[in-house]
């Protein structure tokens, strides 16, 4: 069994991207000030994740690929909203925080 780590960095490169965005996003959302960076800024660095996604086709097809970047795109969001913005989980959703887990691990290992 062999671990492909290329695509697992280059899904967790695009999804702290992902994590930066969504985190401007969000404080631009609970803002009662209006910040005019935090749009424009979050829309730029949003332009990389084409090219990622590119470079991750030499690795993996775009299927597999992509259910891994959302993967972990989805639990680093996530884990954001817990640490950052103080969100509460209940017992199923962190079942599913552990089929995600899972899932990643599955479909990041070749035999």
């Amino acid at each position: 069994m062999k671990f492909n780590k290329e695509i697992l960095i280059i899904a967790l490169v695009m999804s702290i991207l992902d994590v930066i965005m969504m985190g401007l996003i969000r404080k631009y959302y609970l803002s009662t000030q209006i910040v005019k960076y935090i749009l424009p800024v979050g829309m730029i660095i949003y332009m990389f994740q084409p090219i990622l996604f590119y470079k991750a086709l030499f690795f993996e097809g775009i299927g597999v690929f992509n259910i891994v970047w959302n993967s972990v795109s989805n639990l680093l969001i996530l884990f954001t909203g817990i640490y950052f913005f103080k969100e509460r989980l209940n017992l199923r959703r962190y079942i599913g925080v552990l089929l995600s887990f899972i899932s990643i691990y599955l479909l990041t290992t070749t035999y």
